[in-house]
């Protein structure tokens, strides 16, 4: 593979010295031009053929492996997902909610006894108590599990997204306007100019 390997390394750096160095200005350096192309389409068939050899049962074996390997992989993230998804997350939300419940629950009972001992205070003339002390329940702690909220989201209506939230399928685009099409609003259809260079069995 290494010598290989060395011999187009030579020819392609020869072929980019020449042809970085040609100046393209009338038709007998046009010609030149074509002959260095036909010459890189050869040098890169070869090239494509050399690395084929070596990868194609390399890429034989990964699929092997990976038929083998990848259904009992996904089966175990699947019952990964059951036991997160619908077994712990679910609960543990539950209980978050229920703290968060009787945290409200004493917030109301301490904003009424503060109200109720201030009103008391005002009317014998005396300094009102301080306000109370914020109530905070913790979640019991299970080892190895942690809870905490993250951003997400959903959509609601595609049609108030704003603009900048959306992405142009180029690709979709391209075919549709190599297909024929000739409008499509907010996009110029045109014409350009490309070369088509072939050898005797392939072309770029």
């Amino acid at each position: 593979m290494e010598k290989e390997l060395v011999e187009l390394q030579r020819s392609q750096s020869t072929i980019e010295i020449a042809v970085r160095a040609l100046i393209v200005n009338s038709q007998e350096t046009l010609e030149r031009a074509l002959d260095f192309t036909k010459e890189i389409i050869g040098l890169k068939k070869r090239a494509k053929e050399e690395k084929d050899f070596y990868v194609k049962p390399l890429k034989a074996h990964i699929k092997d492996i990976d038929n083998r390997w990848n259904p009992i992989i996904s089966k175990i993230e699947e019952v990964e997902k059951i036991l997160r998804k619908d077994k712990i997350e679910p609960y543990q939300i539950s209980v978050v909610a229920e703290a968060k419940r009787q945290e409200e629950k004493l917030r109301q009972e301490q904003i009424k006894k503060f109200e109720r001992e201030t009103a008391k205070a005002e009317k014998k003339g005396v300094v009102p108590p301080p306000p109370p002390a914020p109530v905070k329940i913790e979640v019991p702690k299970v080892a190895g599990l942690n809870m905490k909220e993250i951003p997400a989201y959903e959509i609601e209506d595609e049609t108030k997204i704003p603009k900048e939230y959306w992405k142009v399928d180029e690709v979709k685009i391209g075919k549709a306007v190599r297909a024929g099409i000739k409008d499509i609003p907010g996009v110029r259809i045109f014409k350009k100019m490309t070369s088509a260079i072939s050898s005797a069995d392939e072309e770029i």
